[in-house]
């Protein structure tokens, strides 16, 4: 197997990486996502060369699109009809899962629903957590350790209706998530 020199491009786009491989013979286009709470995906296309091209990736996968990718450096072993080959490396990079906010509960005791829900706060173990009313007053607060509300501020329950919340990653900097929760009995 004789591999090729590369020129390497990287291009940015909103929801995925490329990278543009050049050989000699022919130009790979790669074009990834990211690995985020479900598997990273790879694309490539060649131009030039002569088909058909064949993929062989190092974890004995072939094609040029695959899902369900974890994180990490994959290389792949490309092949033109004319037996001209290249080897690329492709790169699946992880962004944390941005948290999952329940937008309604219904804390009667019928053990439907009946707790407010975050998922992925492990994820973030500096978060706050903070819910208010429709005047704009602390009703419940959380920090770094998520624990489901139940609906009560100081062991009484709140009225039903609307709530509003902010979600900080970090403390009180930077990122955030904003929405509302109904509370219904």
């Amino acid at each position: 197997m004789r591999i090729n020199s590369l020129h390497i491009f990287i291009l940015f786009t909103l929801s995925c990486f490329q990278i543009i491989s050049q050989t000699n013979y022919y130009t790979v286009t790669v074009t990834t996502t990211k690995y985020a709470c479900s598997g990273g995906t790879a694309t490539l296309s060649v131009s030039g060369g002569e088909s058909p091209y064949f993929f062989n990736w190092n974890h004995g996968a072939q094609g040029e699109h695959l899902t369900n990718l974890l994180p990490g450096n994959y290389n792949v072993s490309i092949v033109d009809g004319t037996g001209r080959d290249t080897l690329i490396q492709v790169t699946i990079e992880e962004e944390k899962c941005k948290v999952g906010i329940s937008d309604a509960f219904s804390p009667n005791g019928d053990d439907i629903n009946d707790i407010w829900s975050i998922t992925n706060t492990t994820n973030y173990p500096n978060f706050t957590v903070e819910v208010f009313n429709r005047w704009g007053q602390l009703v419940h607060q959380q920090k770094n350790e998520f624990k489901p509300w139940d609906g009560k501020q100081l062991g009484i329950d709140v009225p039903i209706g609307t709530y509003y919340y902010i979600f900080f990653y970090e403390g009180k900097n930077g990122d955030h998530e904003k929405g509302s929760i109904t509370i219904m009995r």
